[in-house]
């Protein structure tokens, strides 16, 4: 088994080189071999768990066994890239949550500045806070504890942050620590920059919801209620009997409707706090 898995996982990991980056950004520790193994791992086990019927009823309609056999790499197949799709997700997650108050967290650190604080302490007051951002200070501050330098520690956050935003602060607290150059005024203007792009998010979100409200309103209310109404009053004229398990199967379809647009709603939503 190690034999046969061994060049099997080197030459997928081949095959996904960005994903040693994306583990790191997602805040999974392990190994990009280790991950790729656990993922083939759990789509060979769903997959036998969802072409399992499809053996039962091929081999009772004696259908052919190729097609169970396509069933089975096919669930392979979409549960391996499920697996290996998750750290993205997770990247988009902690980008959101660093972005959703990093403006504030930021503005803080600047303060403490500007009253004197040195920045390793400063740093240390935003990893206090009860922001969502503030725990991502709090991982530079817990590695320089460790024993790192200030600069290896903001570096490694700065390669491995998914937040562009994030990656810009960190930016200029390097070049301030290698050129010597005064952070407080670089962050200034960052902040500003910062700013002005969560207000263009705003108001983007604003024309968004905009359009989105007038089709929500044609599509999950309008339609469904003229629809069910218009099949009843023609159901009567055919003698279909209304019933409620035929009601629920309608209601079904536009309770997934109504779903659909929540989901939507929430994705365009700004994760943002001025």
């Amino acid at each position: 088994m190690v034999n046969i898995s061994g060049p099997l996982i080197e030459f997928l990991s081949s095959k996904n080189r960005r994903l040693d980056l994306q583990l790191k950004q997602a805040n999974i520790k392990e190994s990009v071999d280790s991950y790729i193994k656990k993922s083939a791992l759990i789509a060979f086990v769903l997959s036998f768990i969802i072409s399992a019927p499809f053996f039962f009823v091929f081999l009772k309609e004696k259908i052919s066994m190729l097609y169970w056999i396509l069933v089975l790499a096919g669930s392979f197949y979409l549960g391996y890239h499920i697996m290996l799709g998750l750290p993205y997700y997770s990247i988009k997650k902690r980008t959101q949550e660093i972005e959703s108050d990093l403006l504030y967290s930021v503005r803080y650190l600047l303060l403490k500045m500007r009253t004197g604080s040195p920045l390793l302490n400063a740093l240390a007051d935003v990893a206090r806070l009860k922001t969502n951002s503030s725990r991502y200070f709090g991982e530079i501050i817990g590695d320089i504890y460790r024993g790192d330098t200030v600069e290896n520690s903001i570096n490694n956050a700065y390669l491995y942050t998914p937040s562009k935003q994030f990656k810009e602060v960190l930016r200029v607290i390097r070049e301030s620590l290698s050129t010597g150059v005064d952070v407080k005024n670089n962050l200034e203007v960052l902040l500003r920059q910062m700013t002005r792009e969560q207000l263009i998010k705003i108001e983007s979100y604003s024309k968004k919801i905009s359009s989105l409200s007038m089709f929500y309103m044609v599509l999950g209310v309008i339609a469904p209620s003229l629809g069910v109404s218009v099949f009843i009053i023609g159901a009567s004229f055919v003698n279909i009997k209304v019933t409620g398990t035929l009601l629920g199967l309608i209601f079904m379809p536009i309770a997934g409707l109504q779903m659909l647009f929540i989901y939507i709603f929430k994705s365009i939503k700004p994760m943002v706090n001025l």
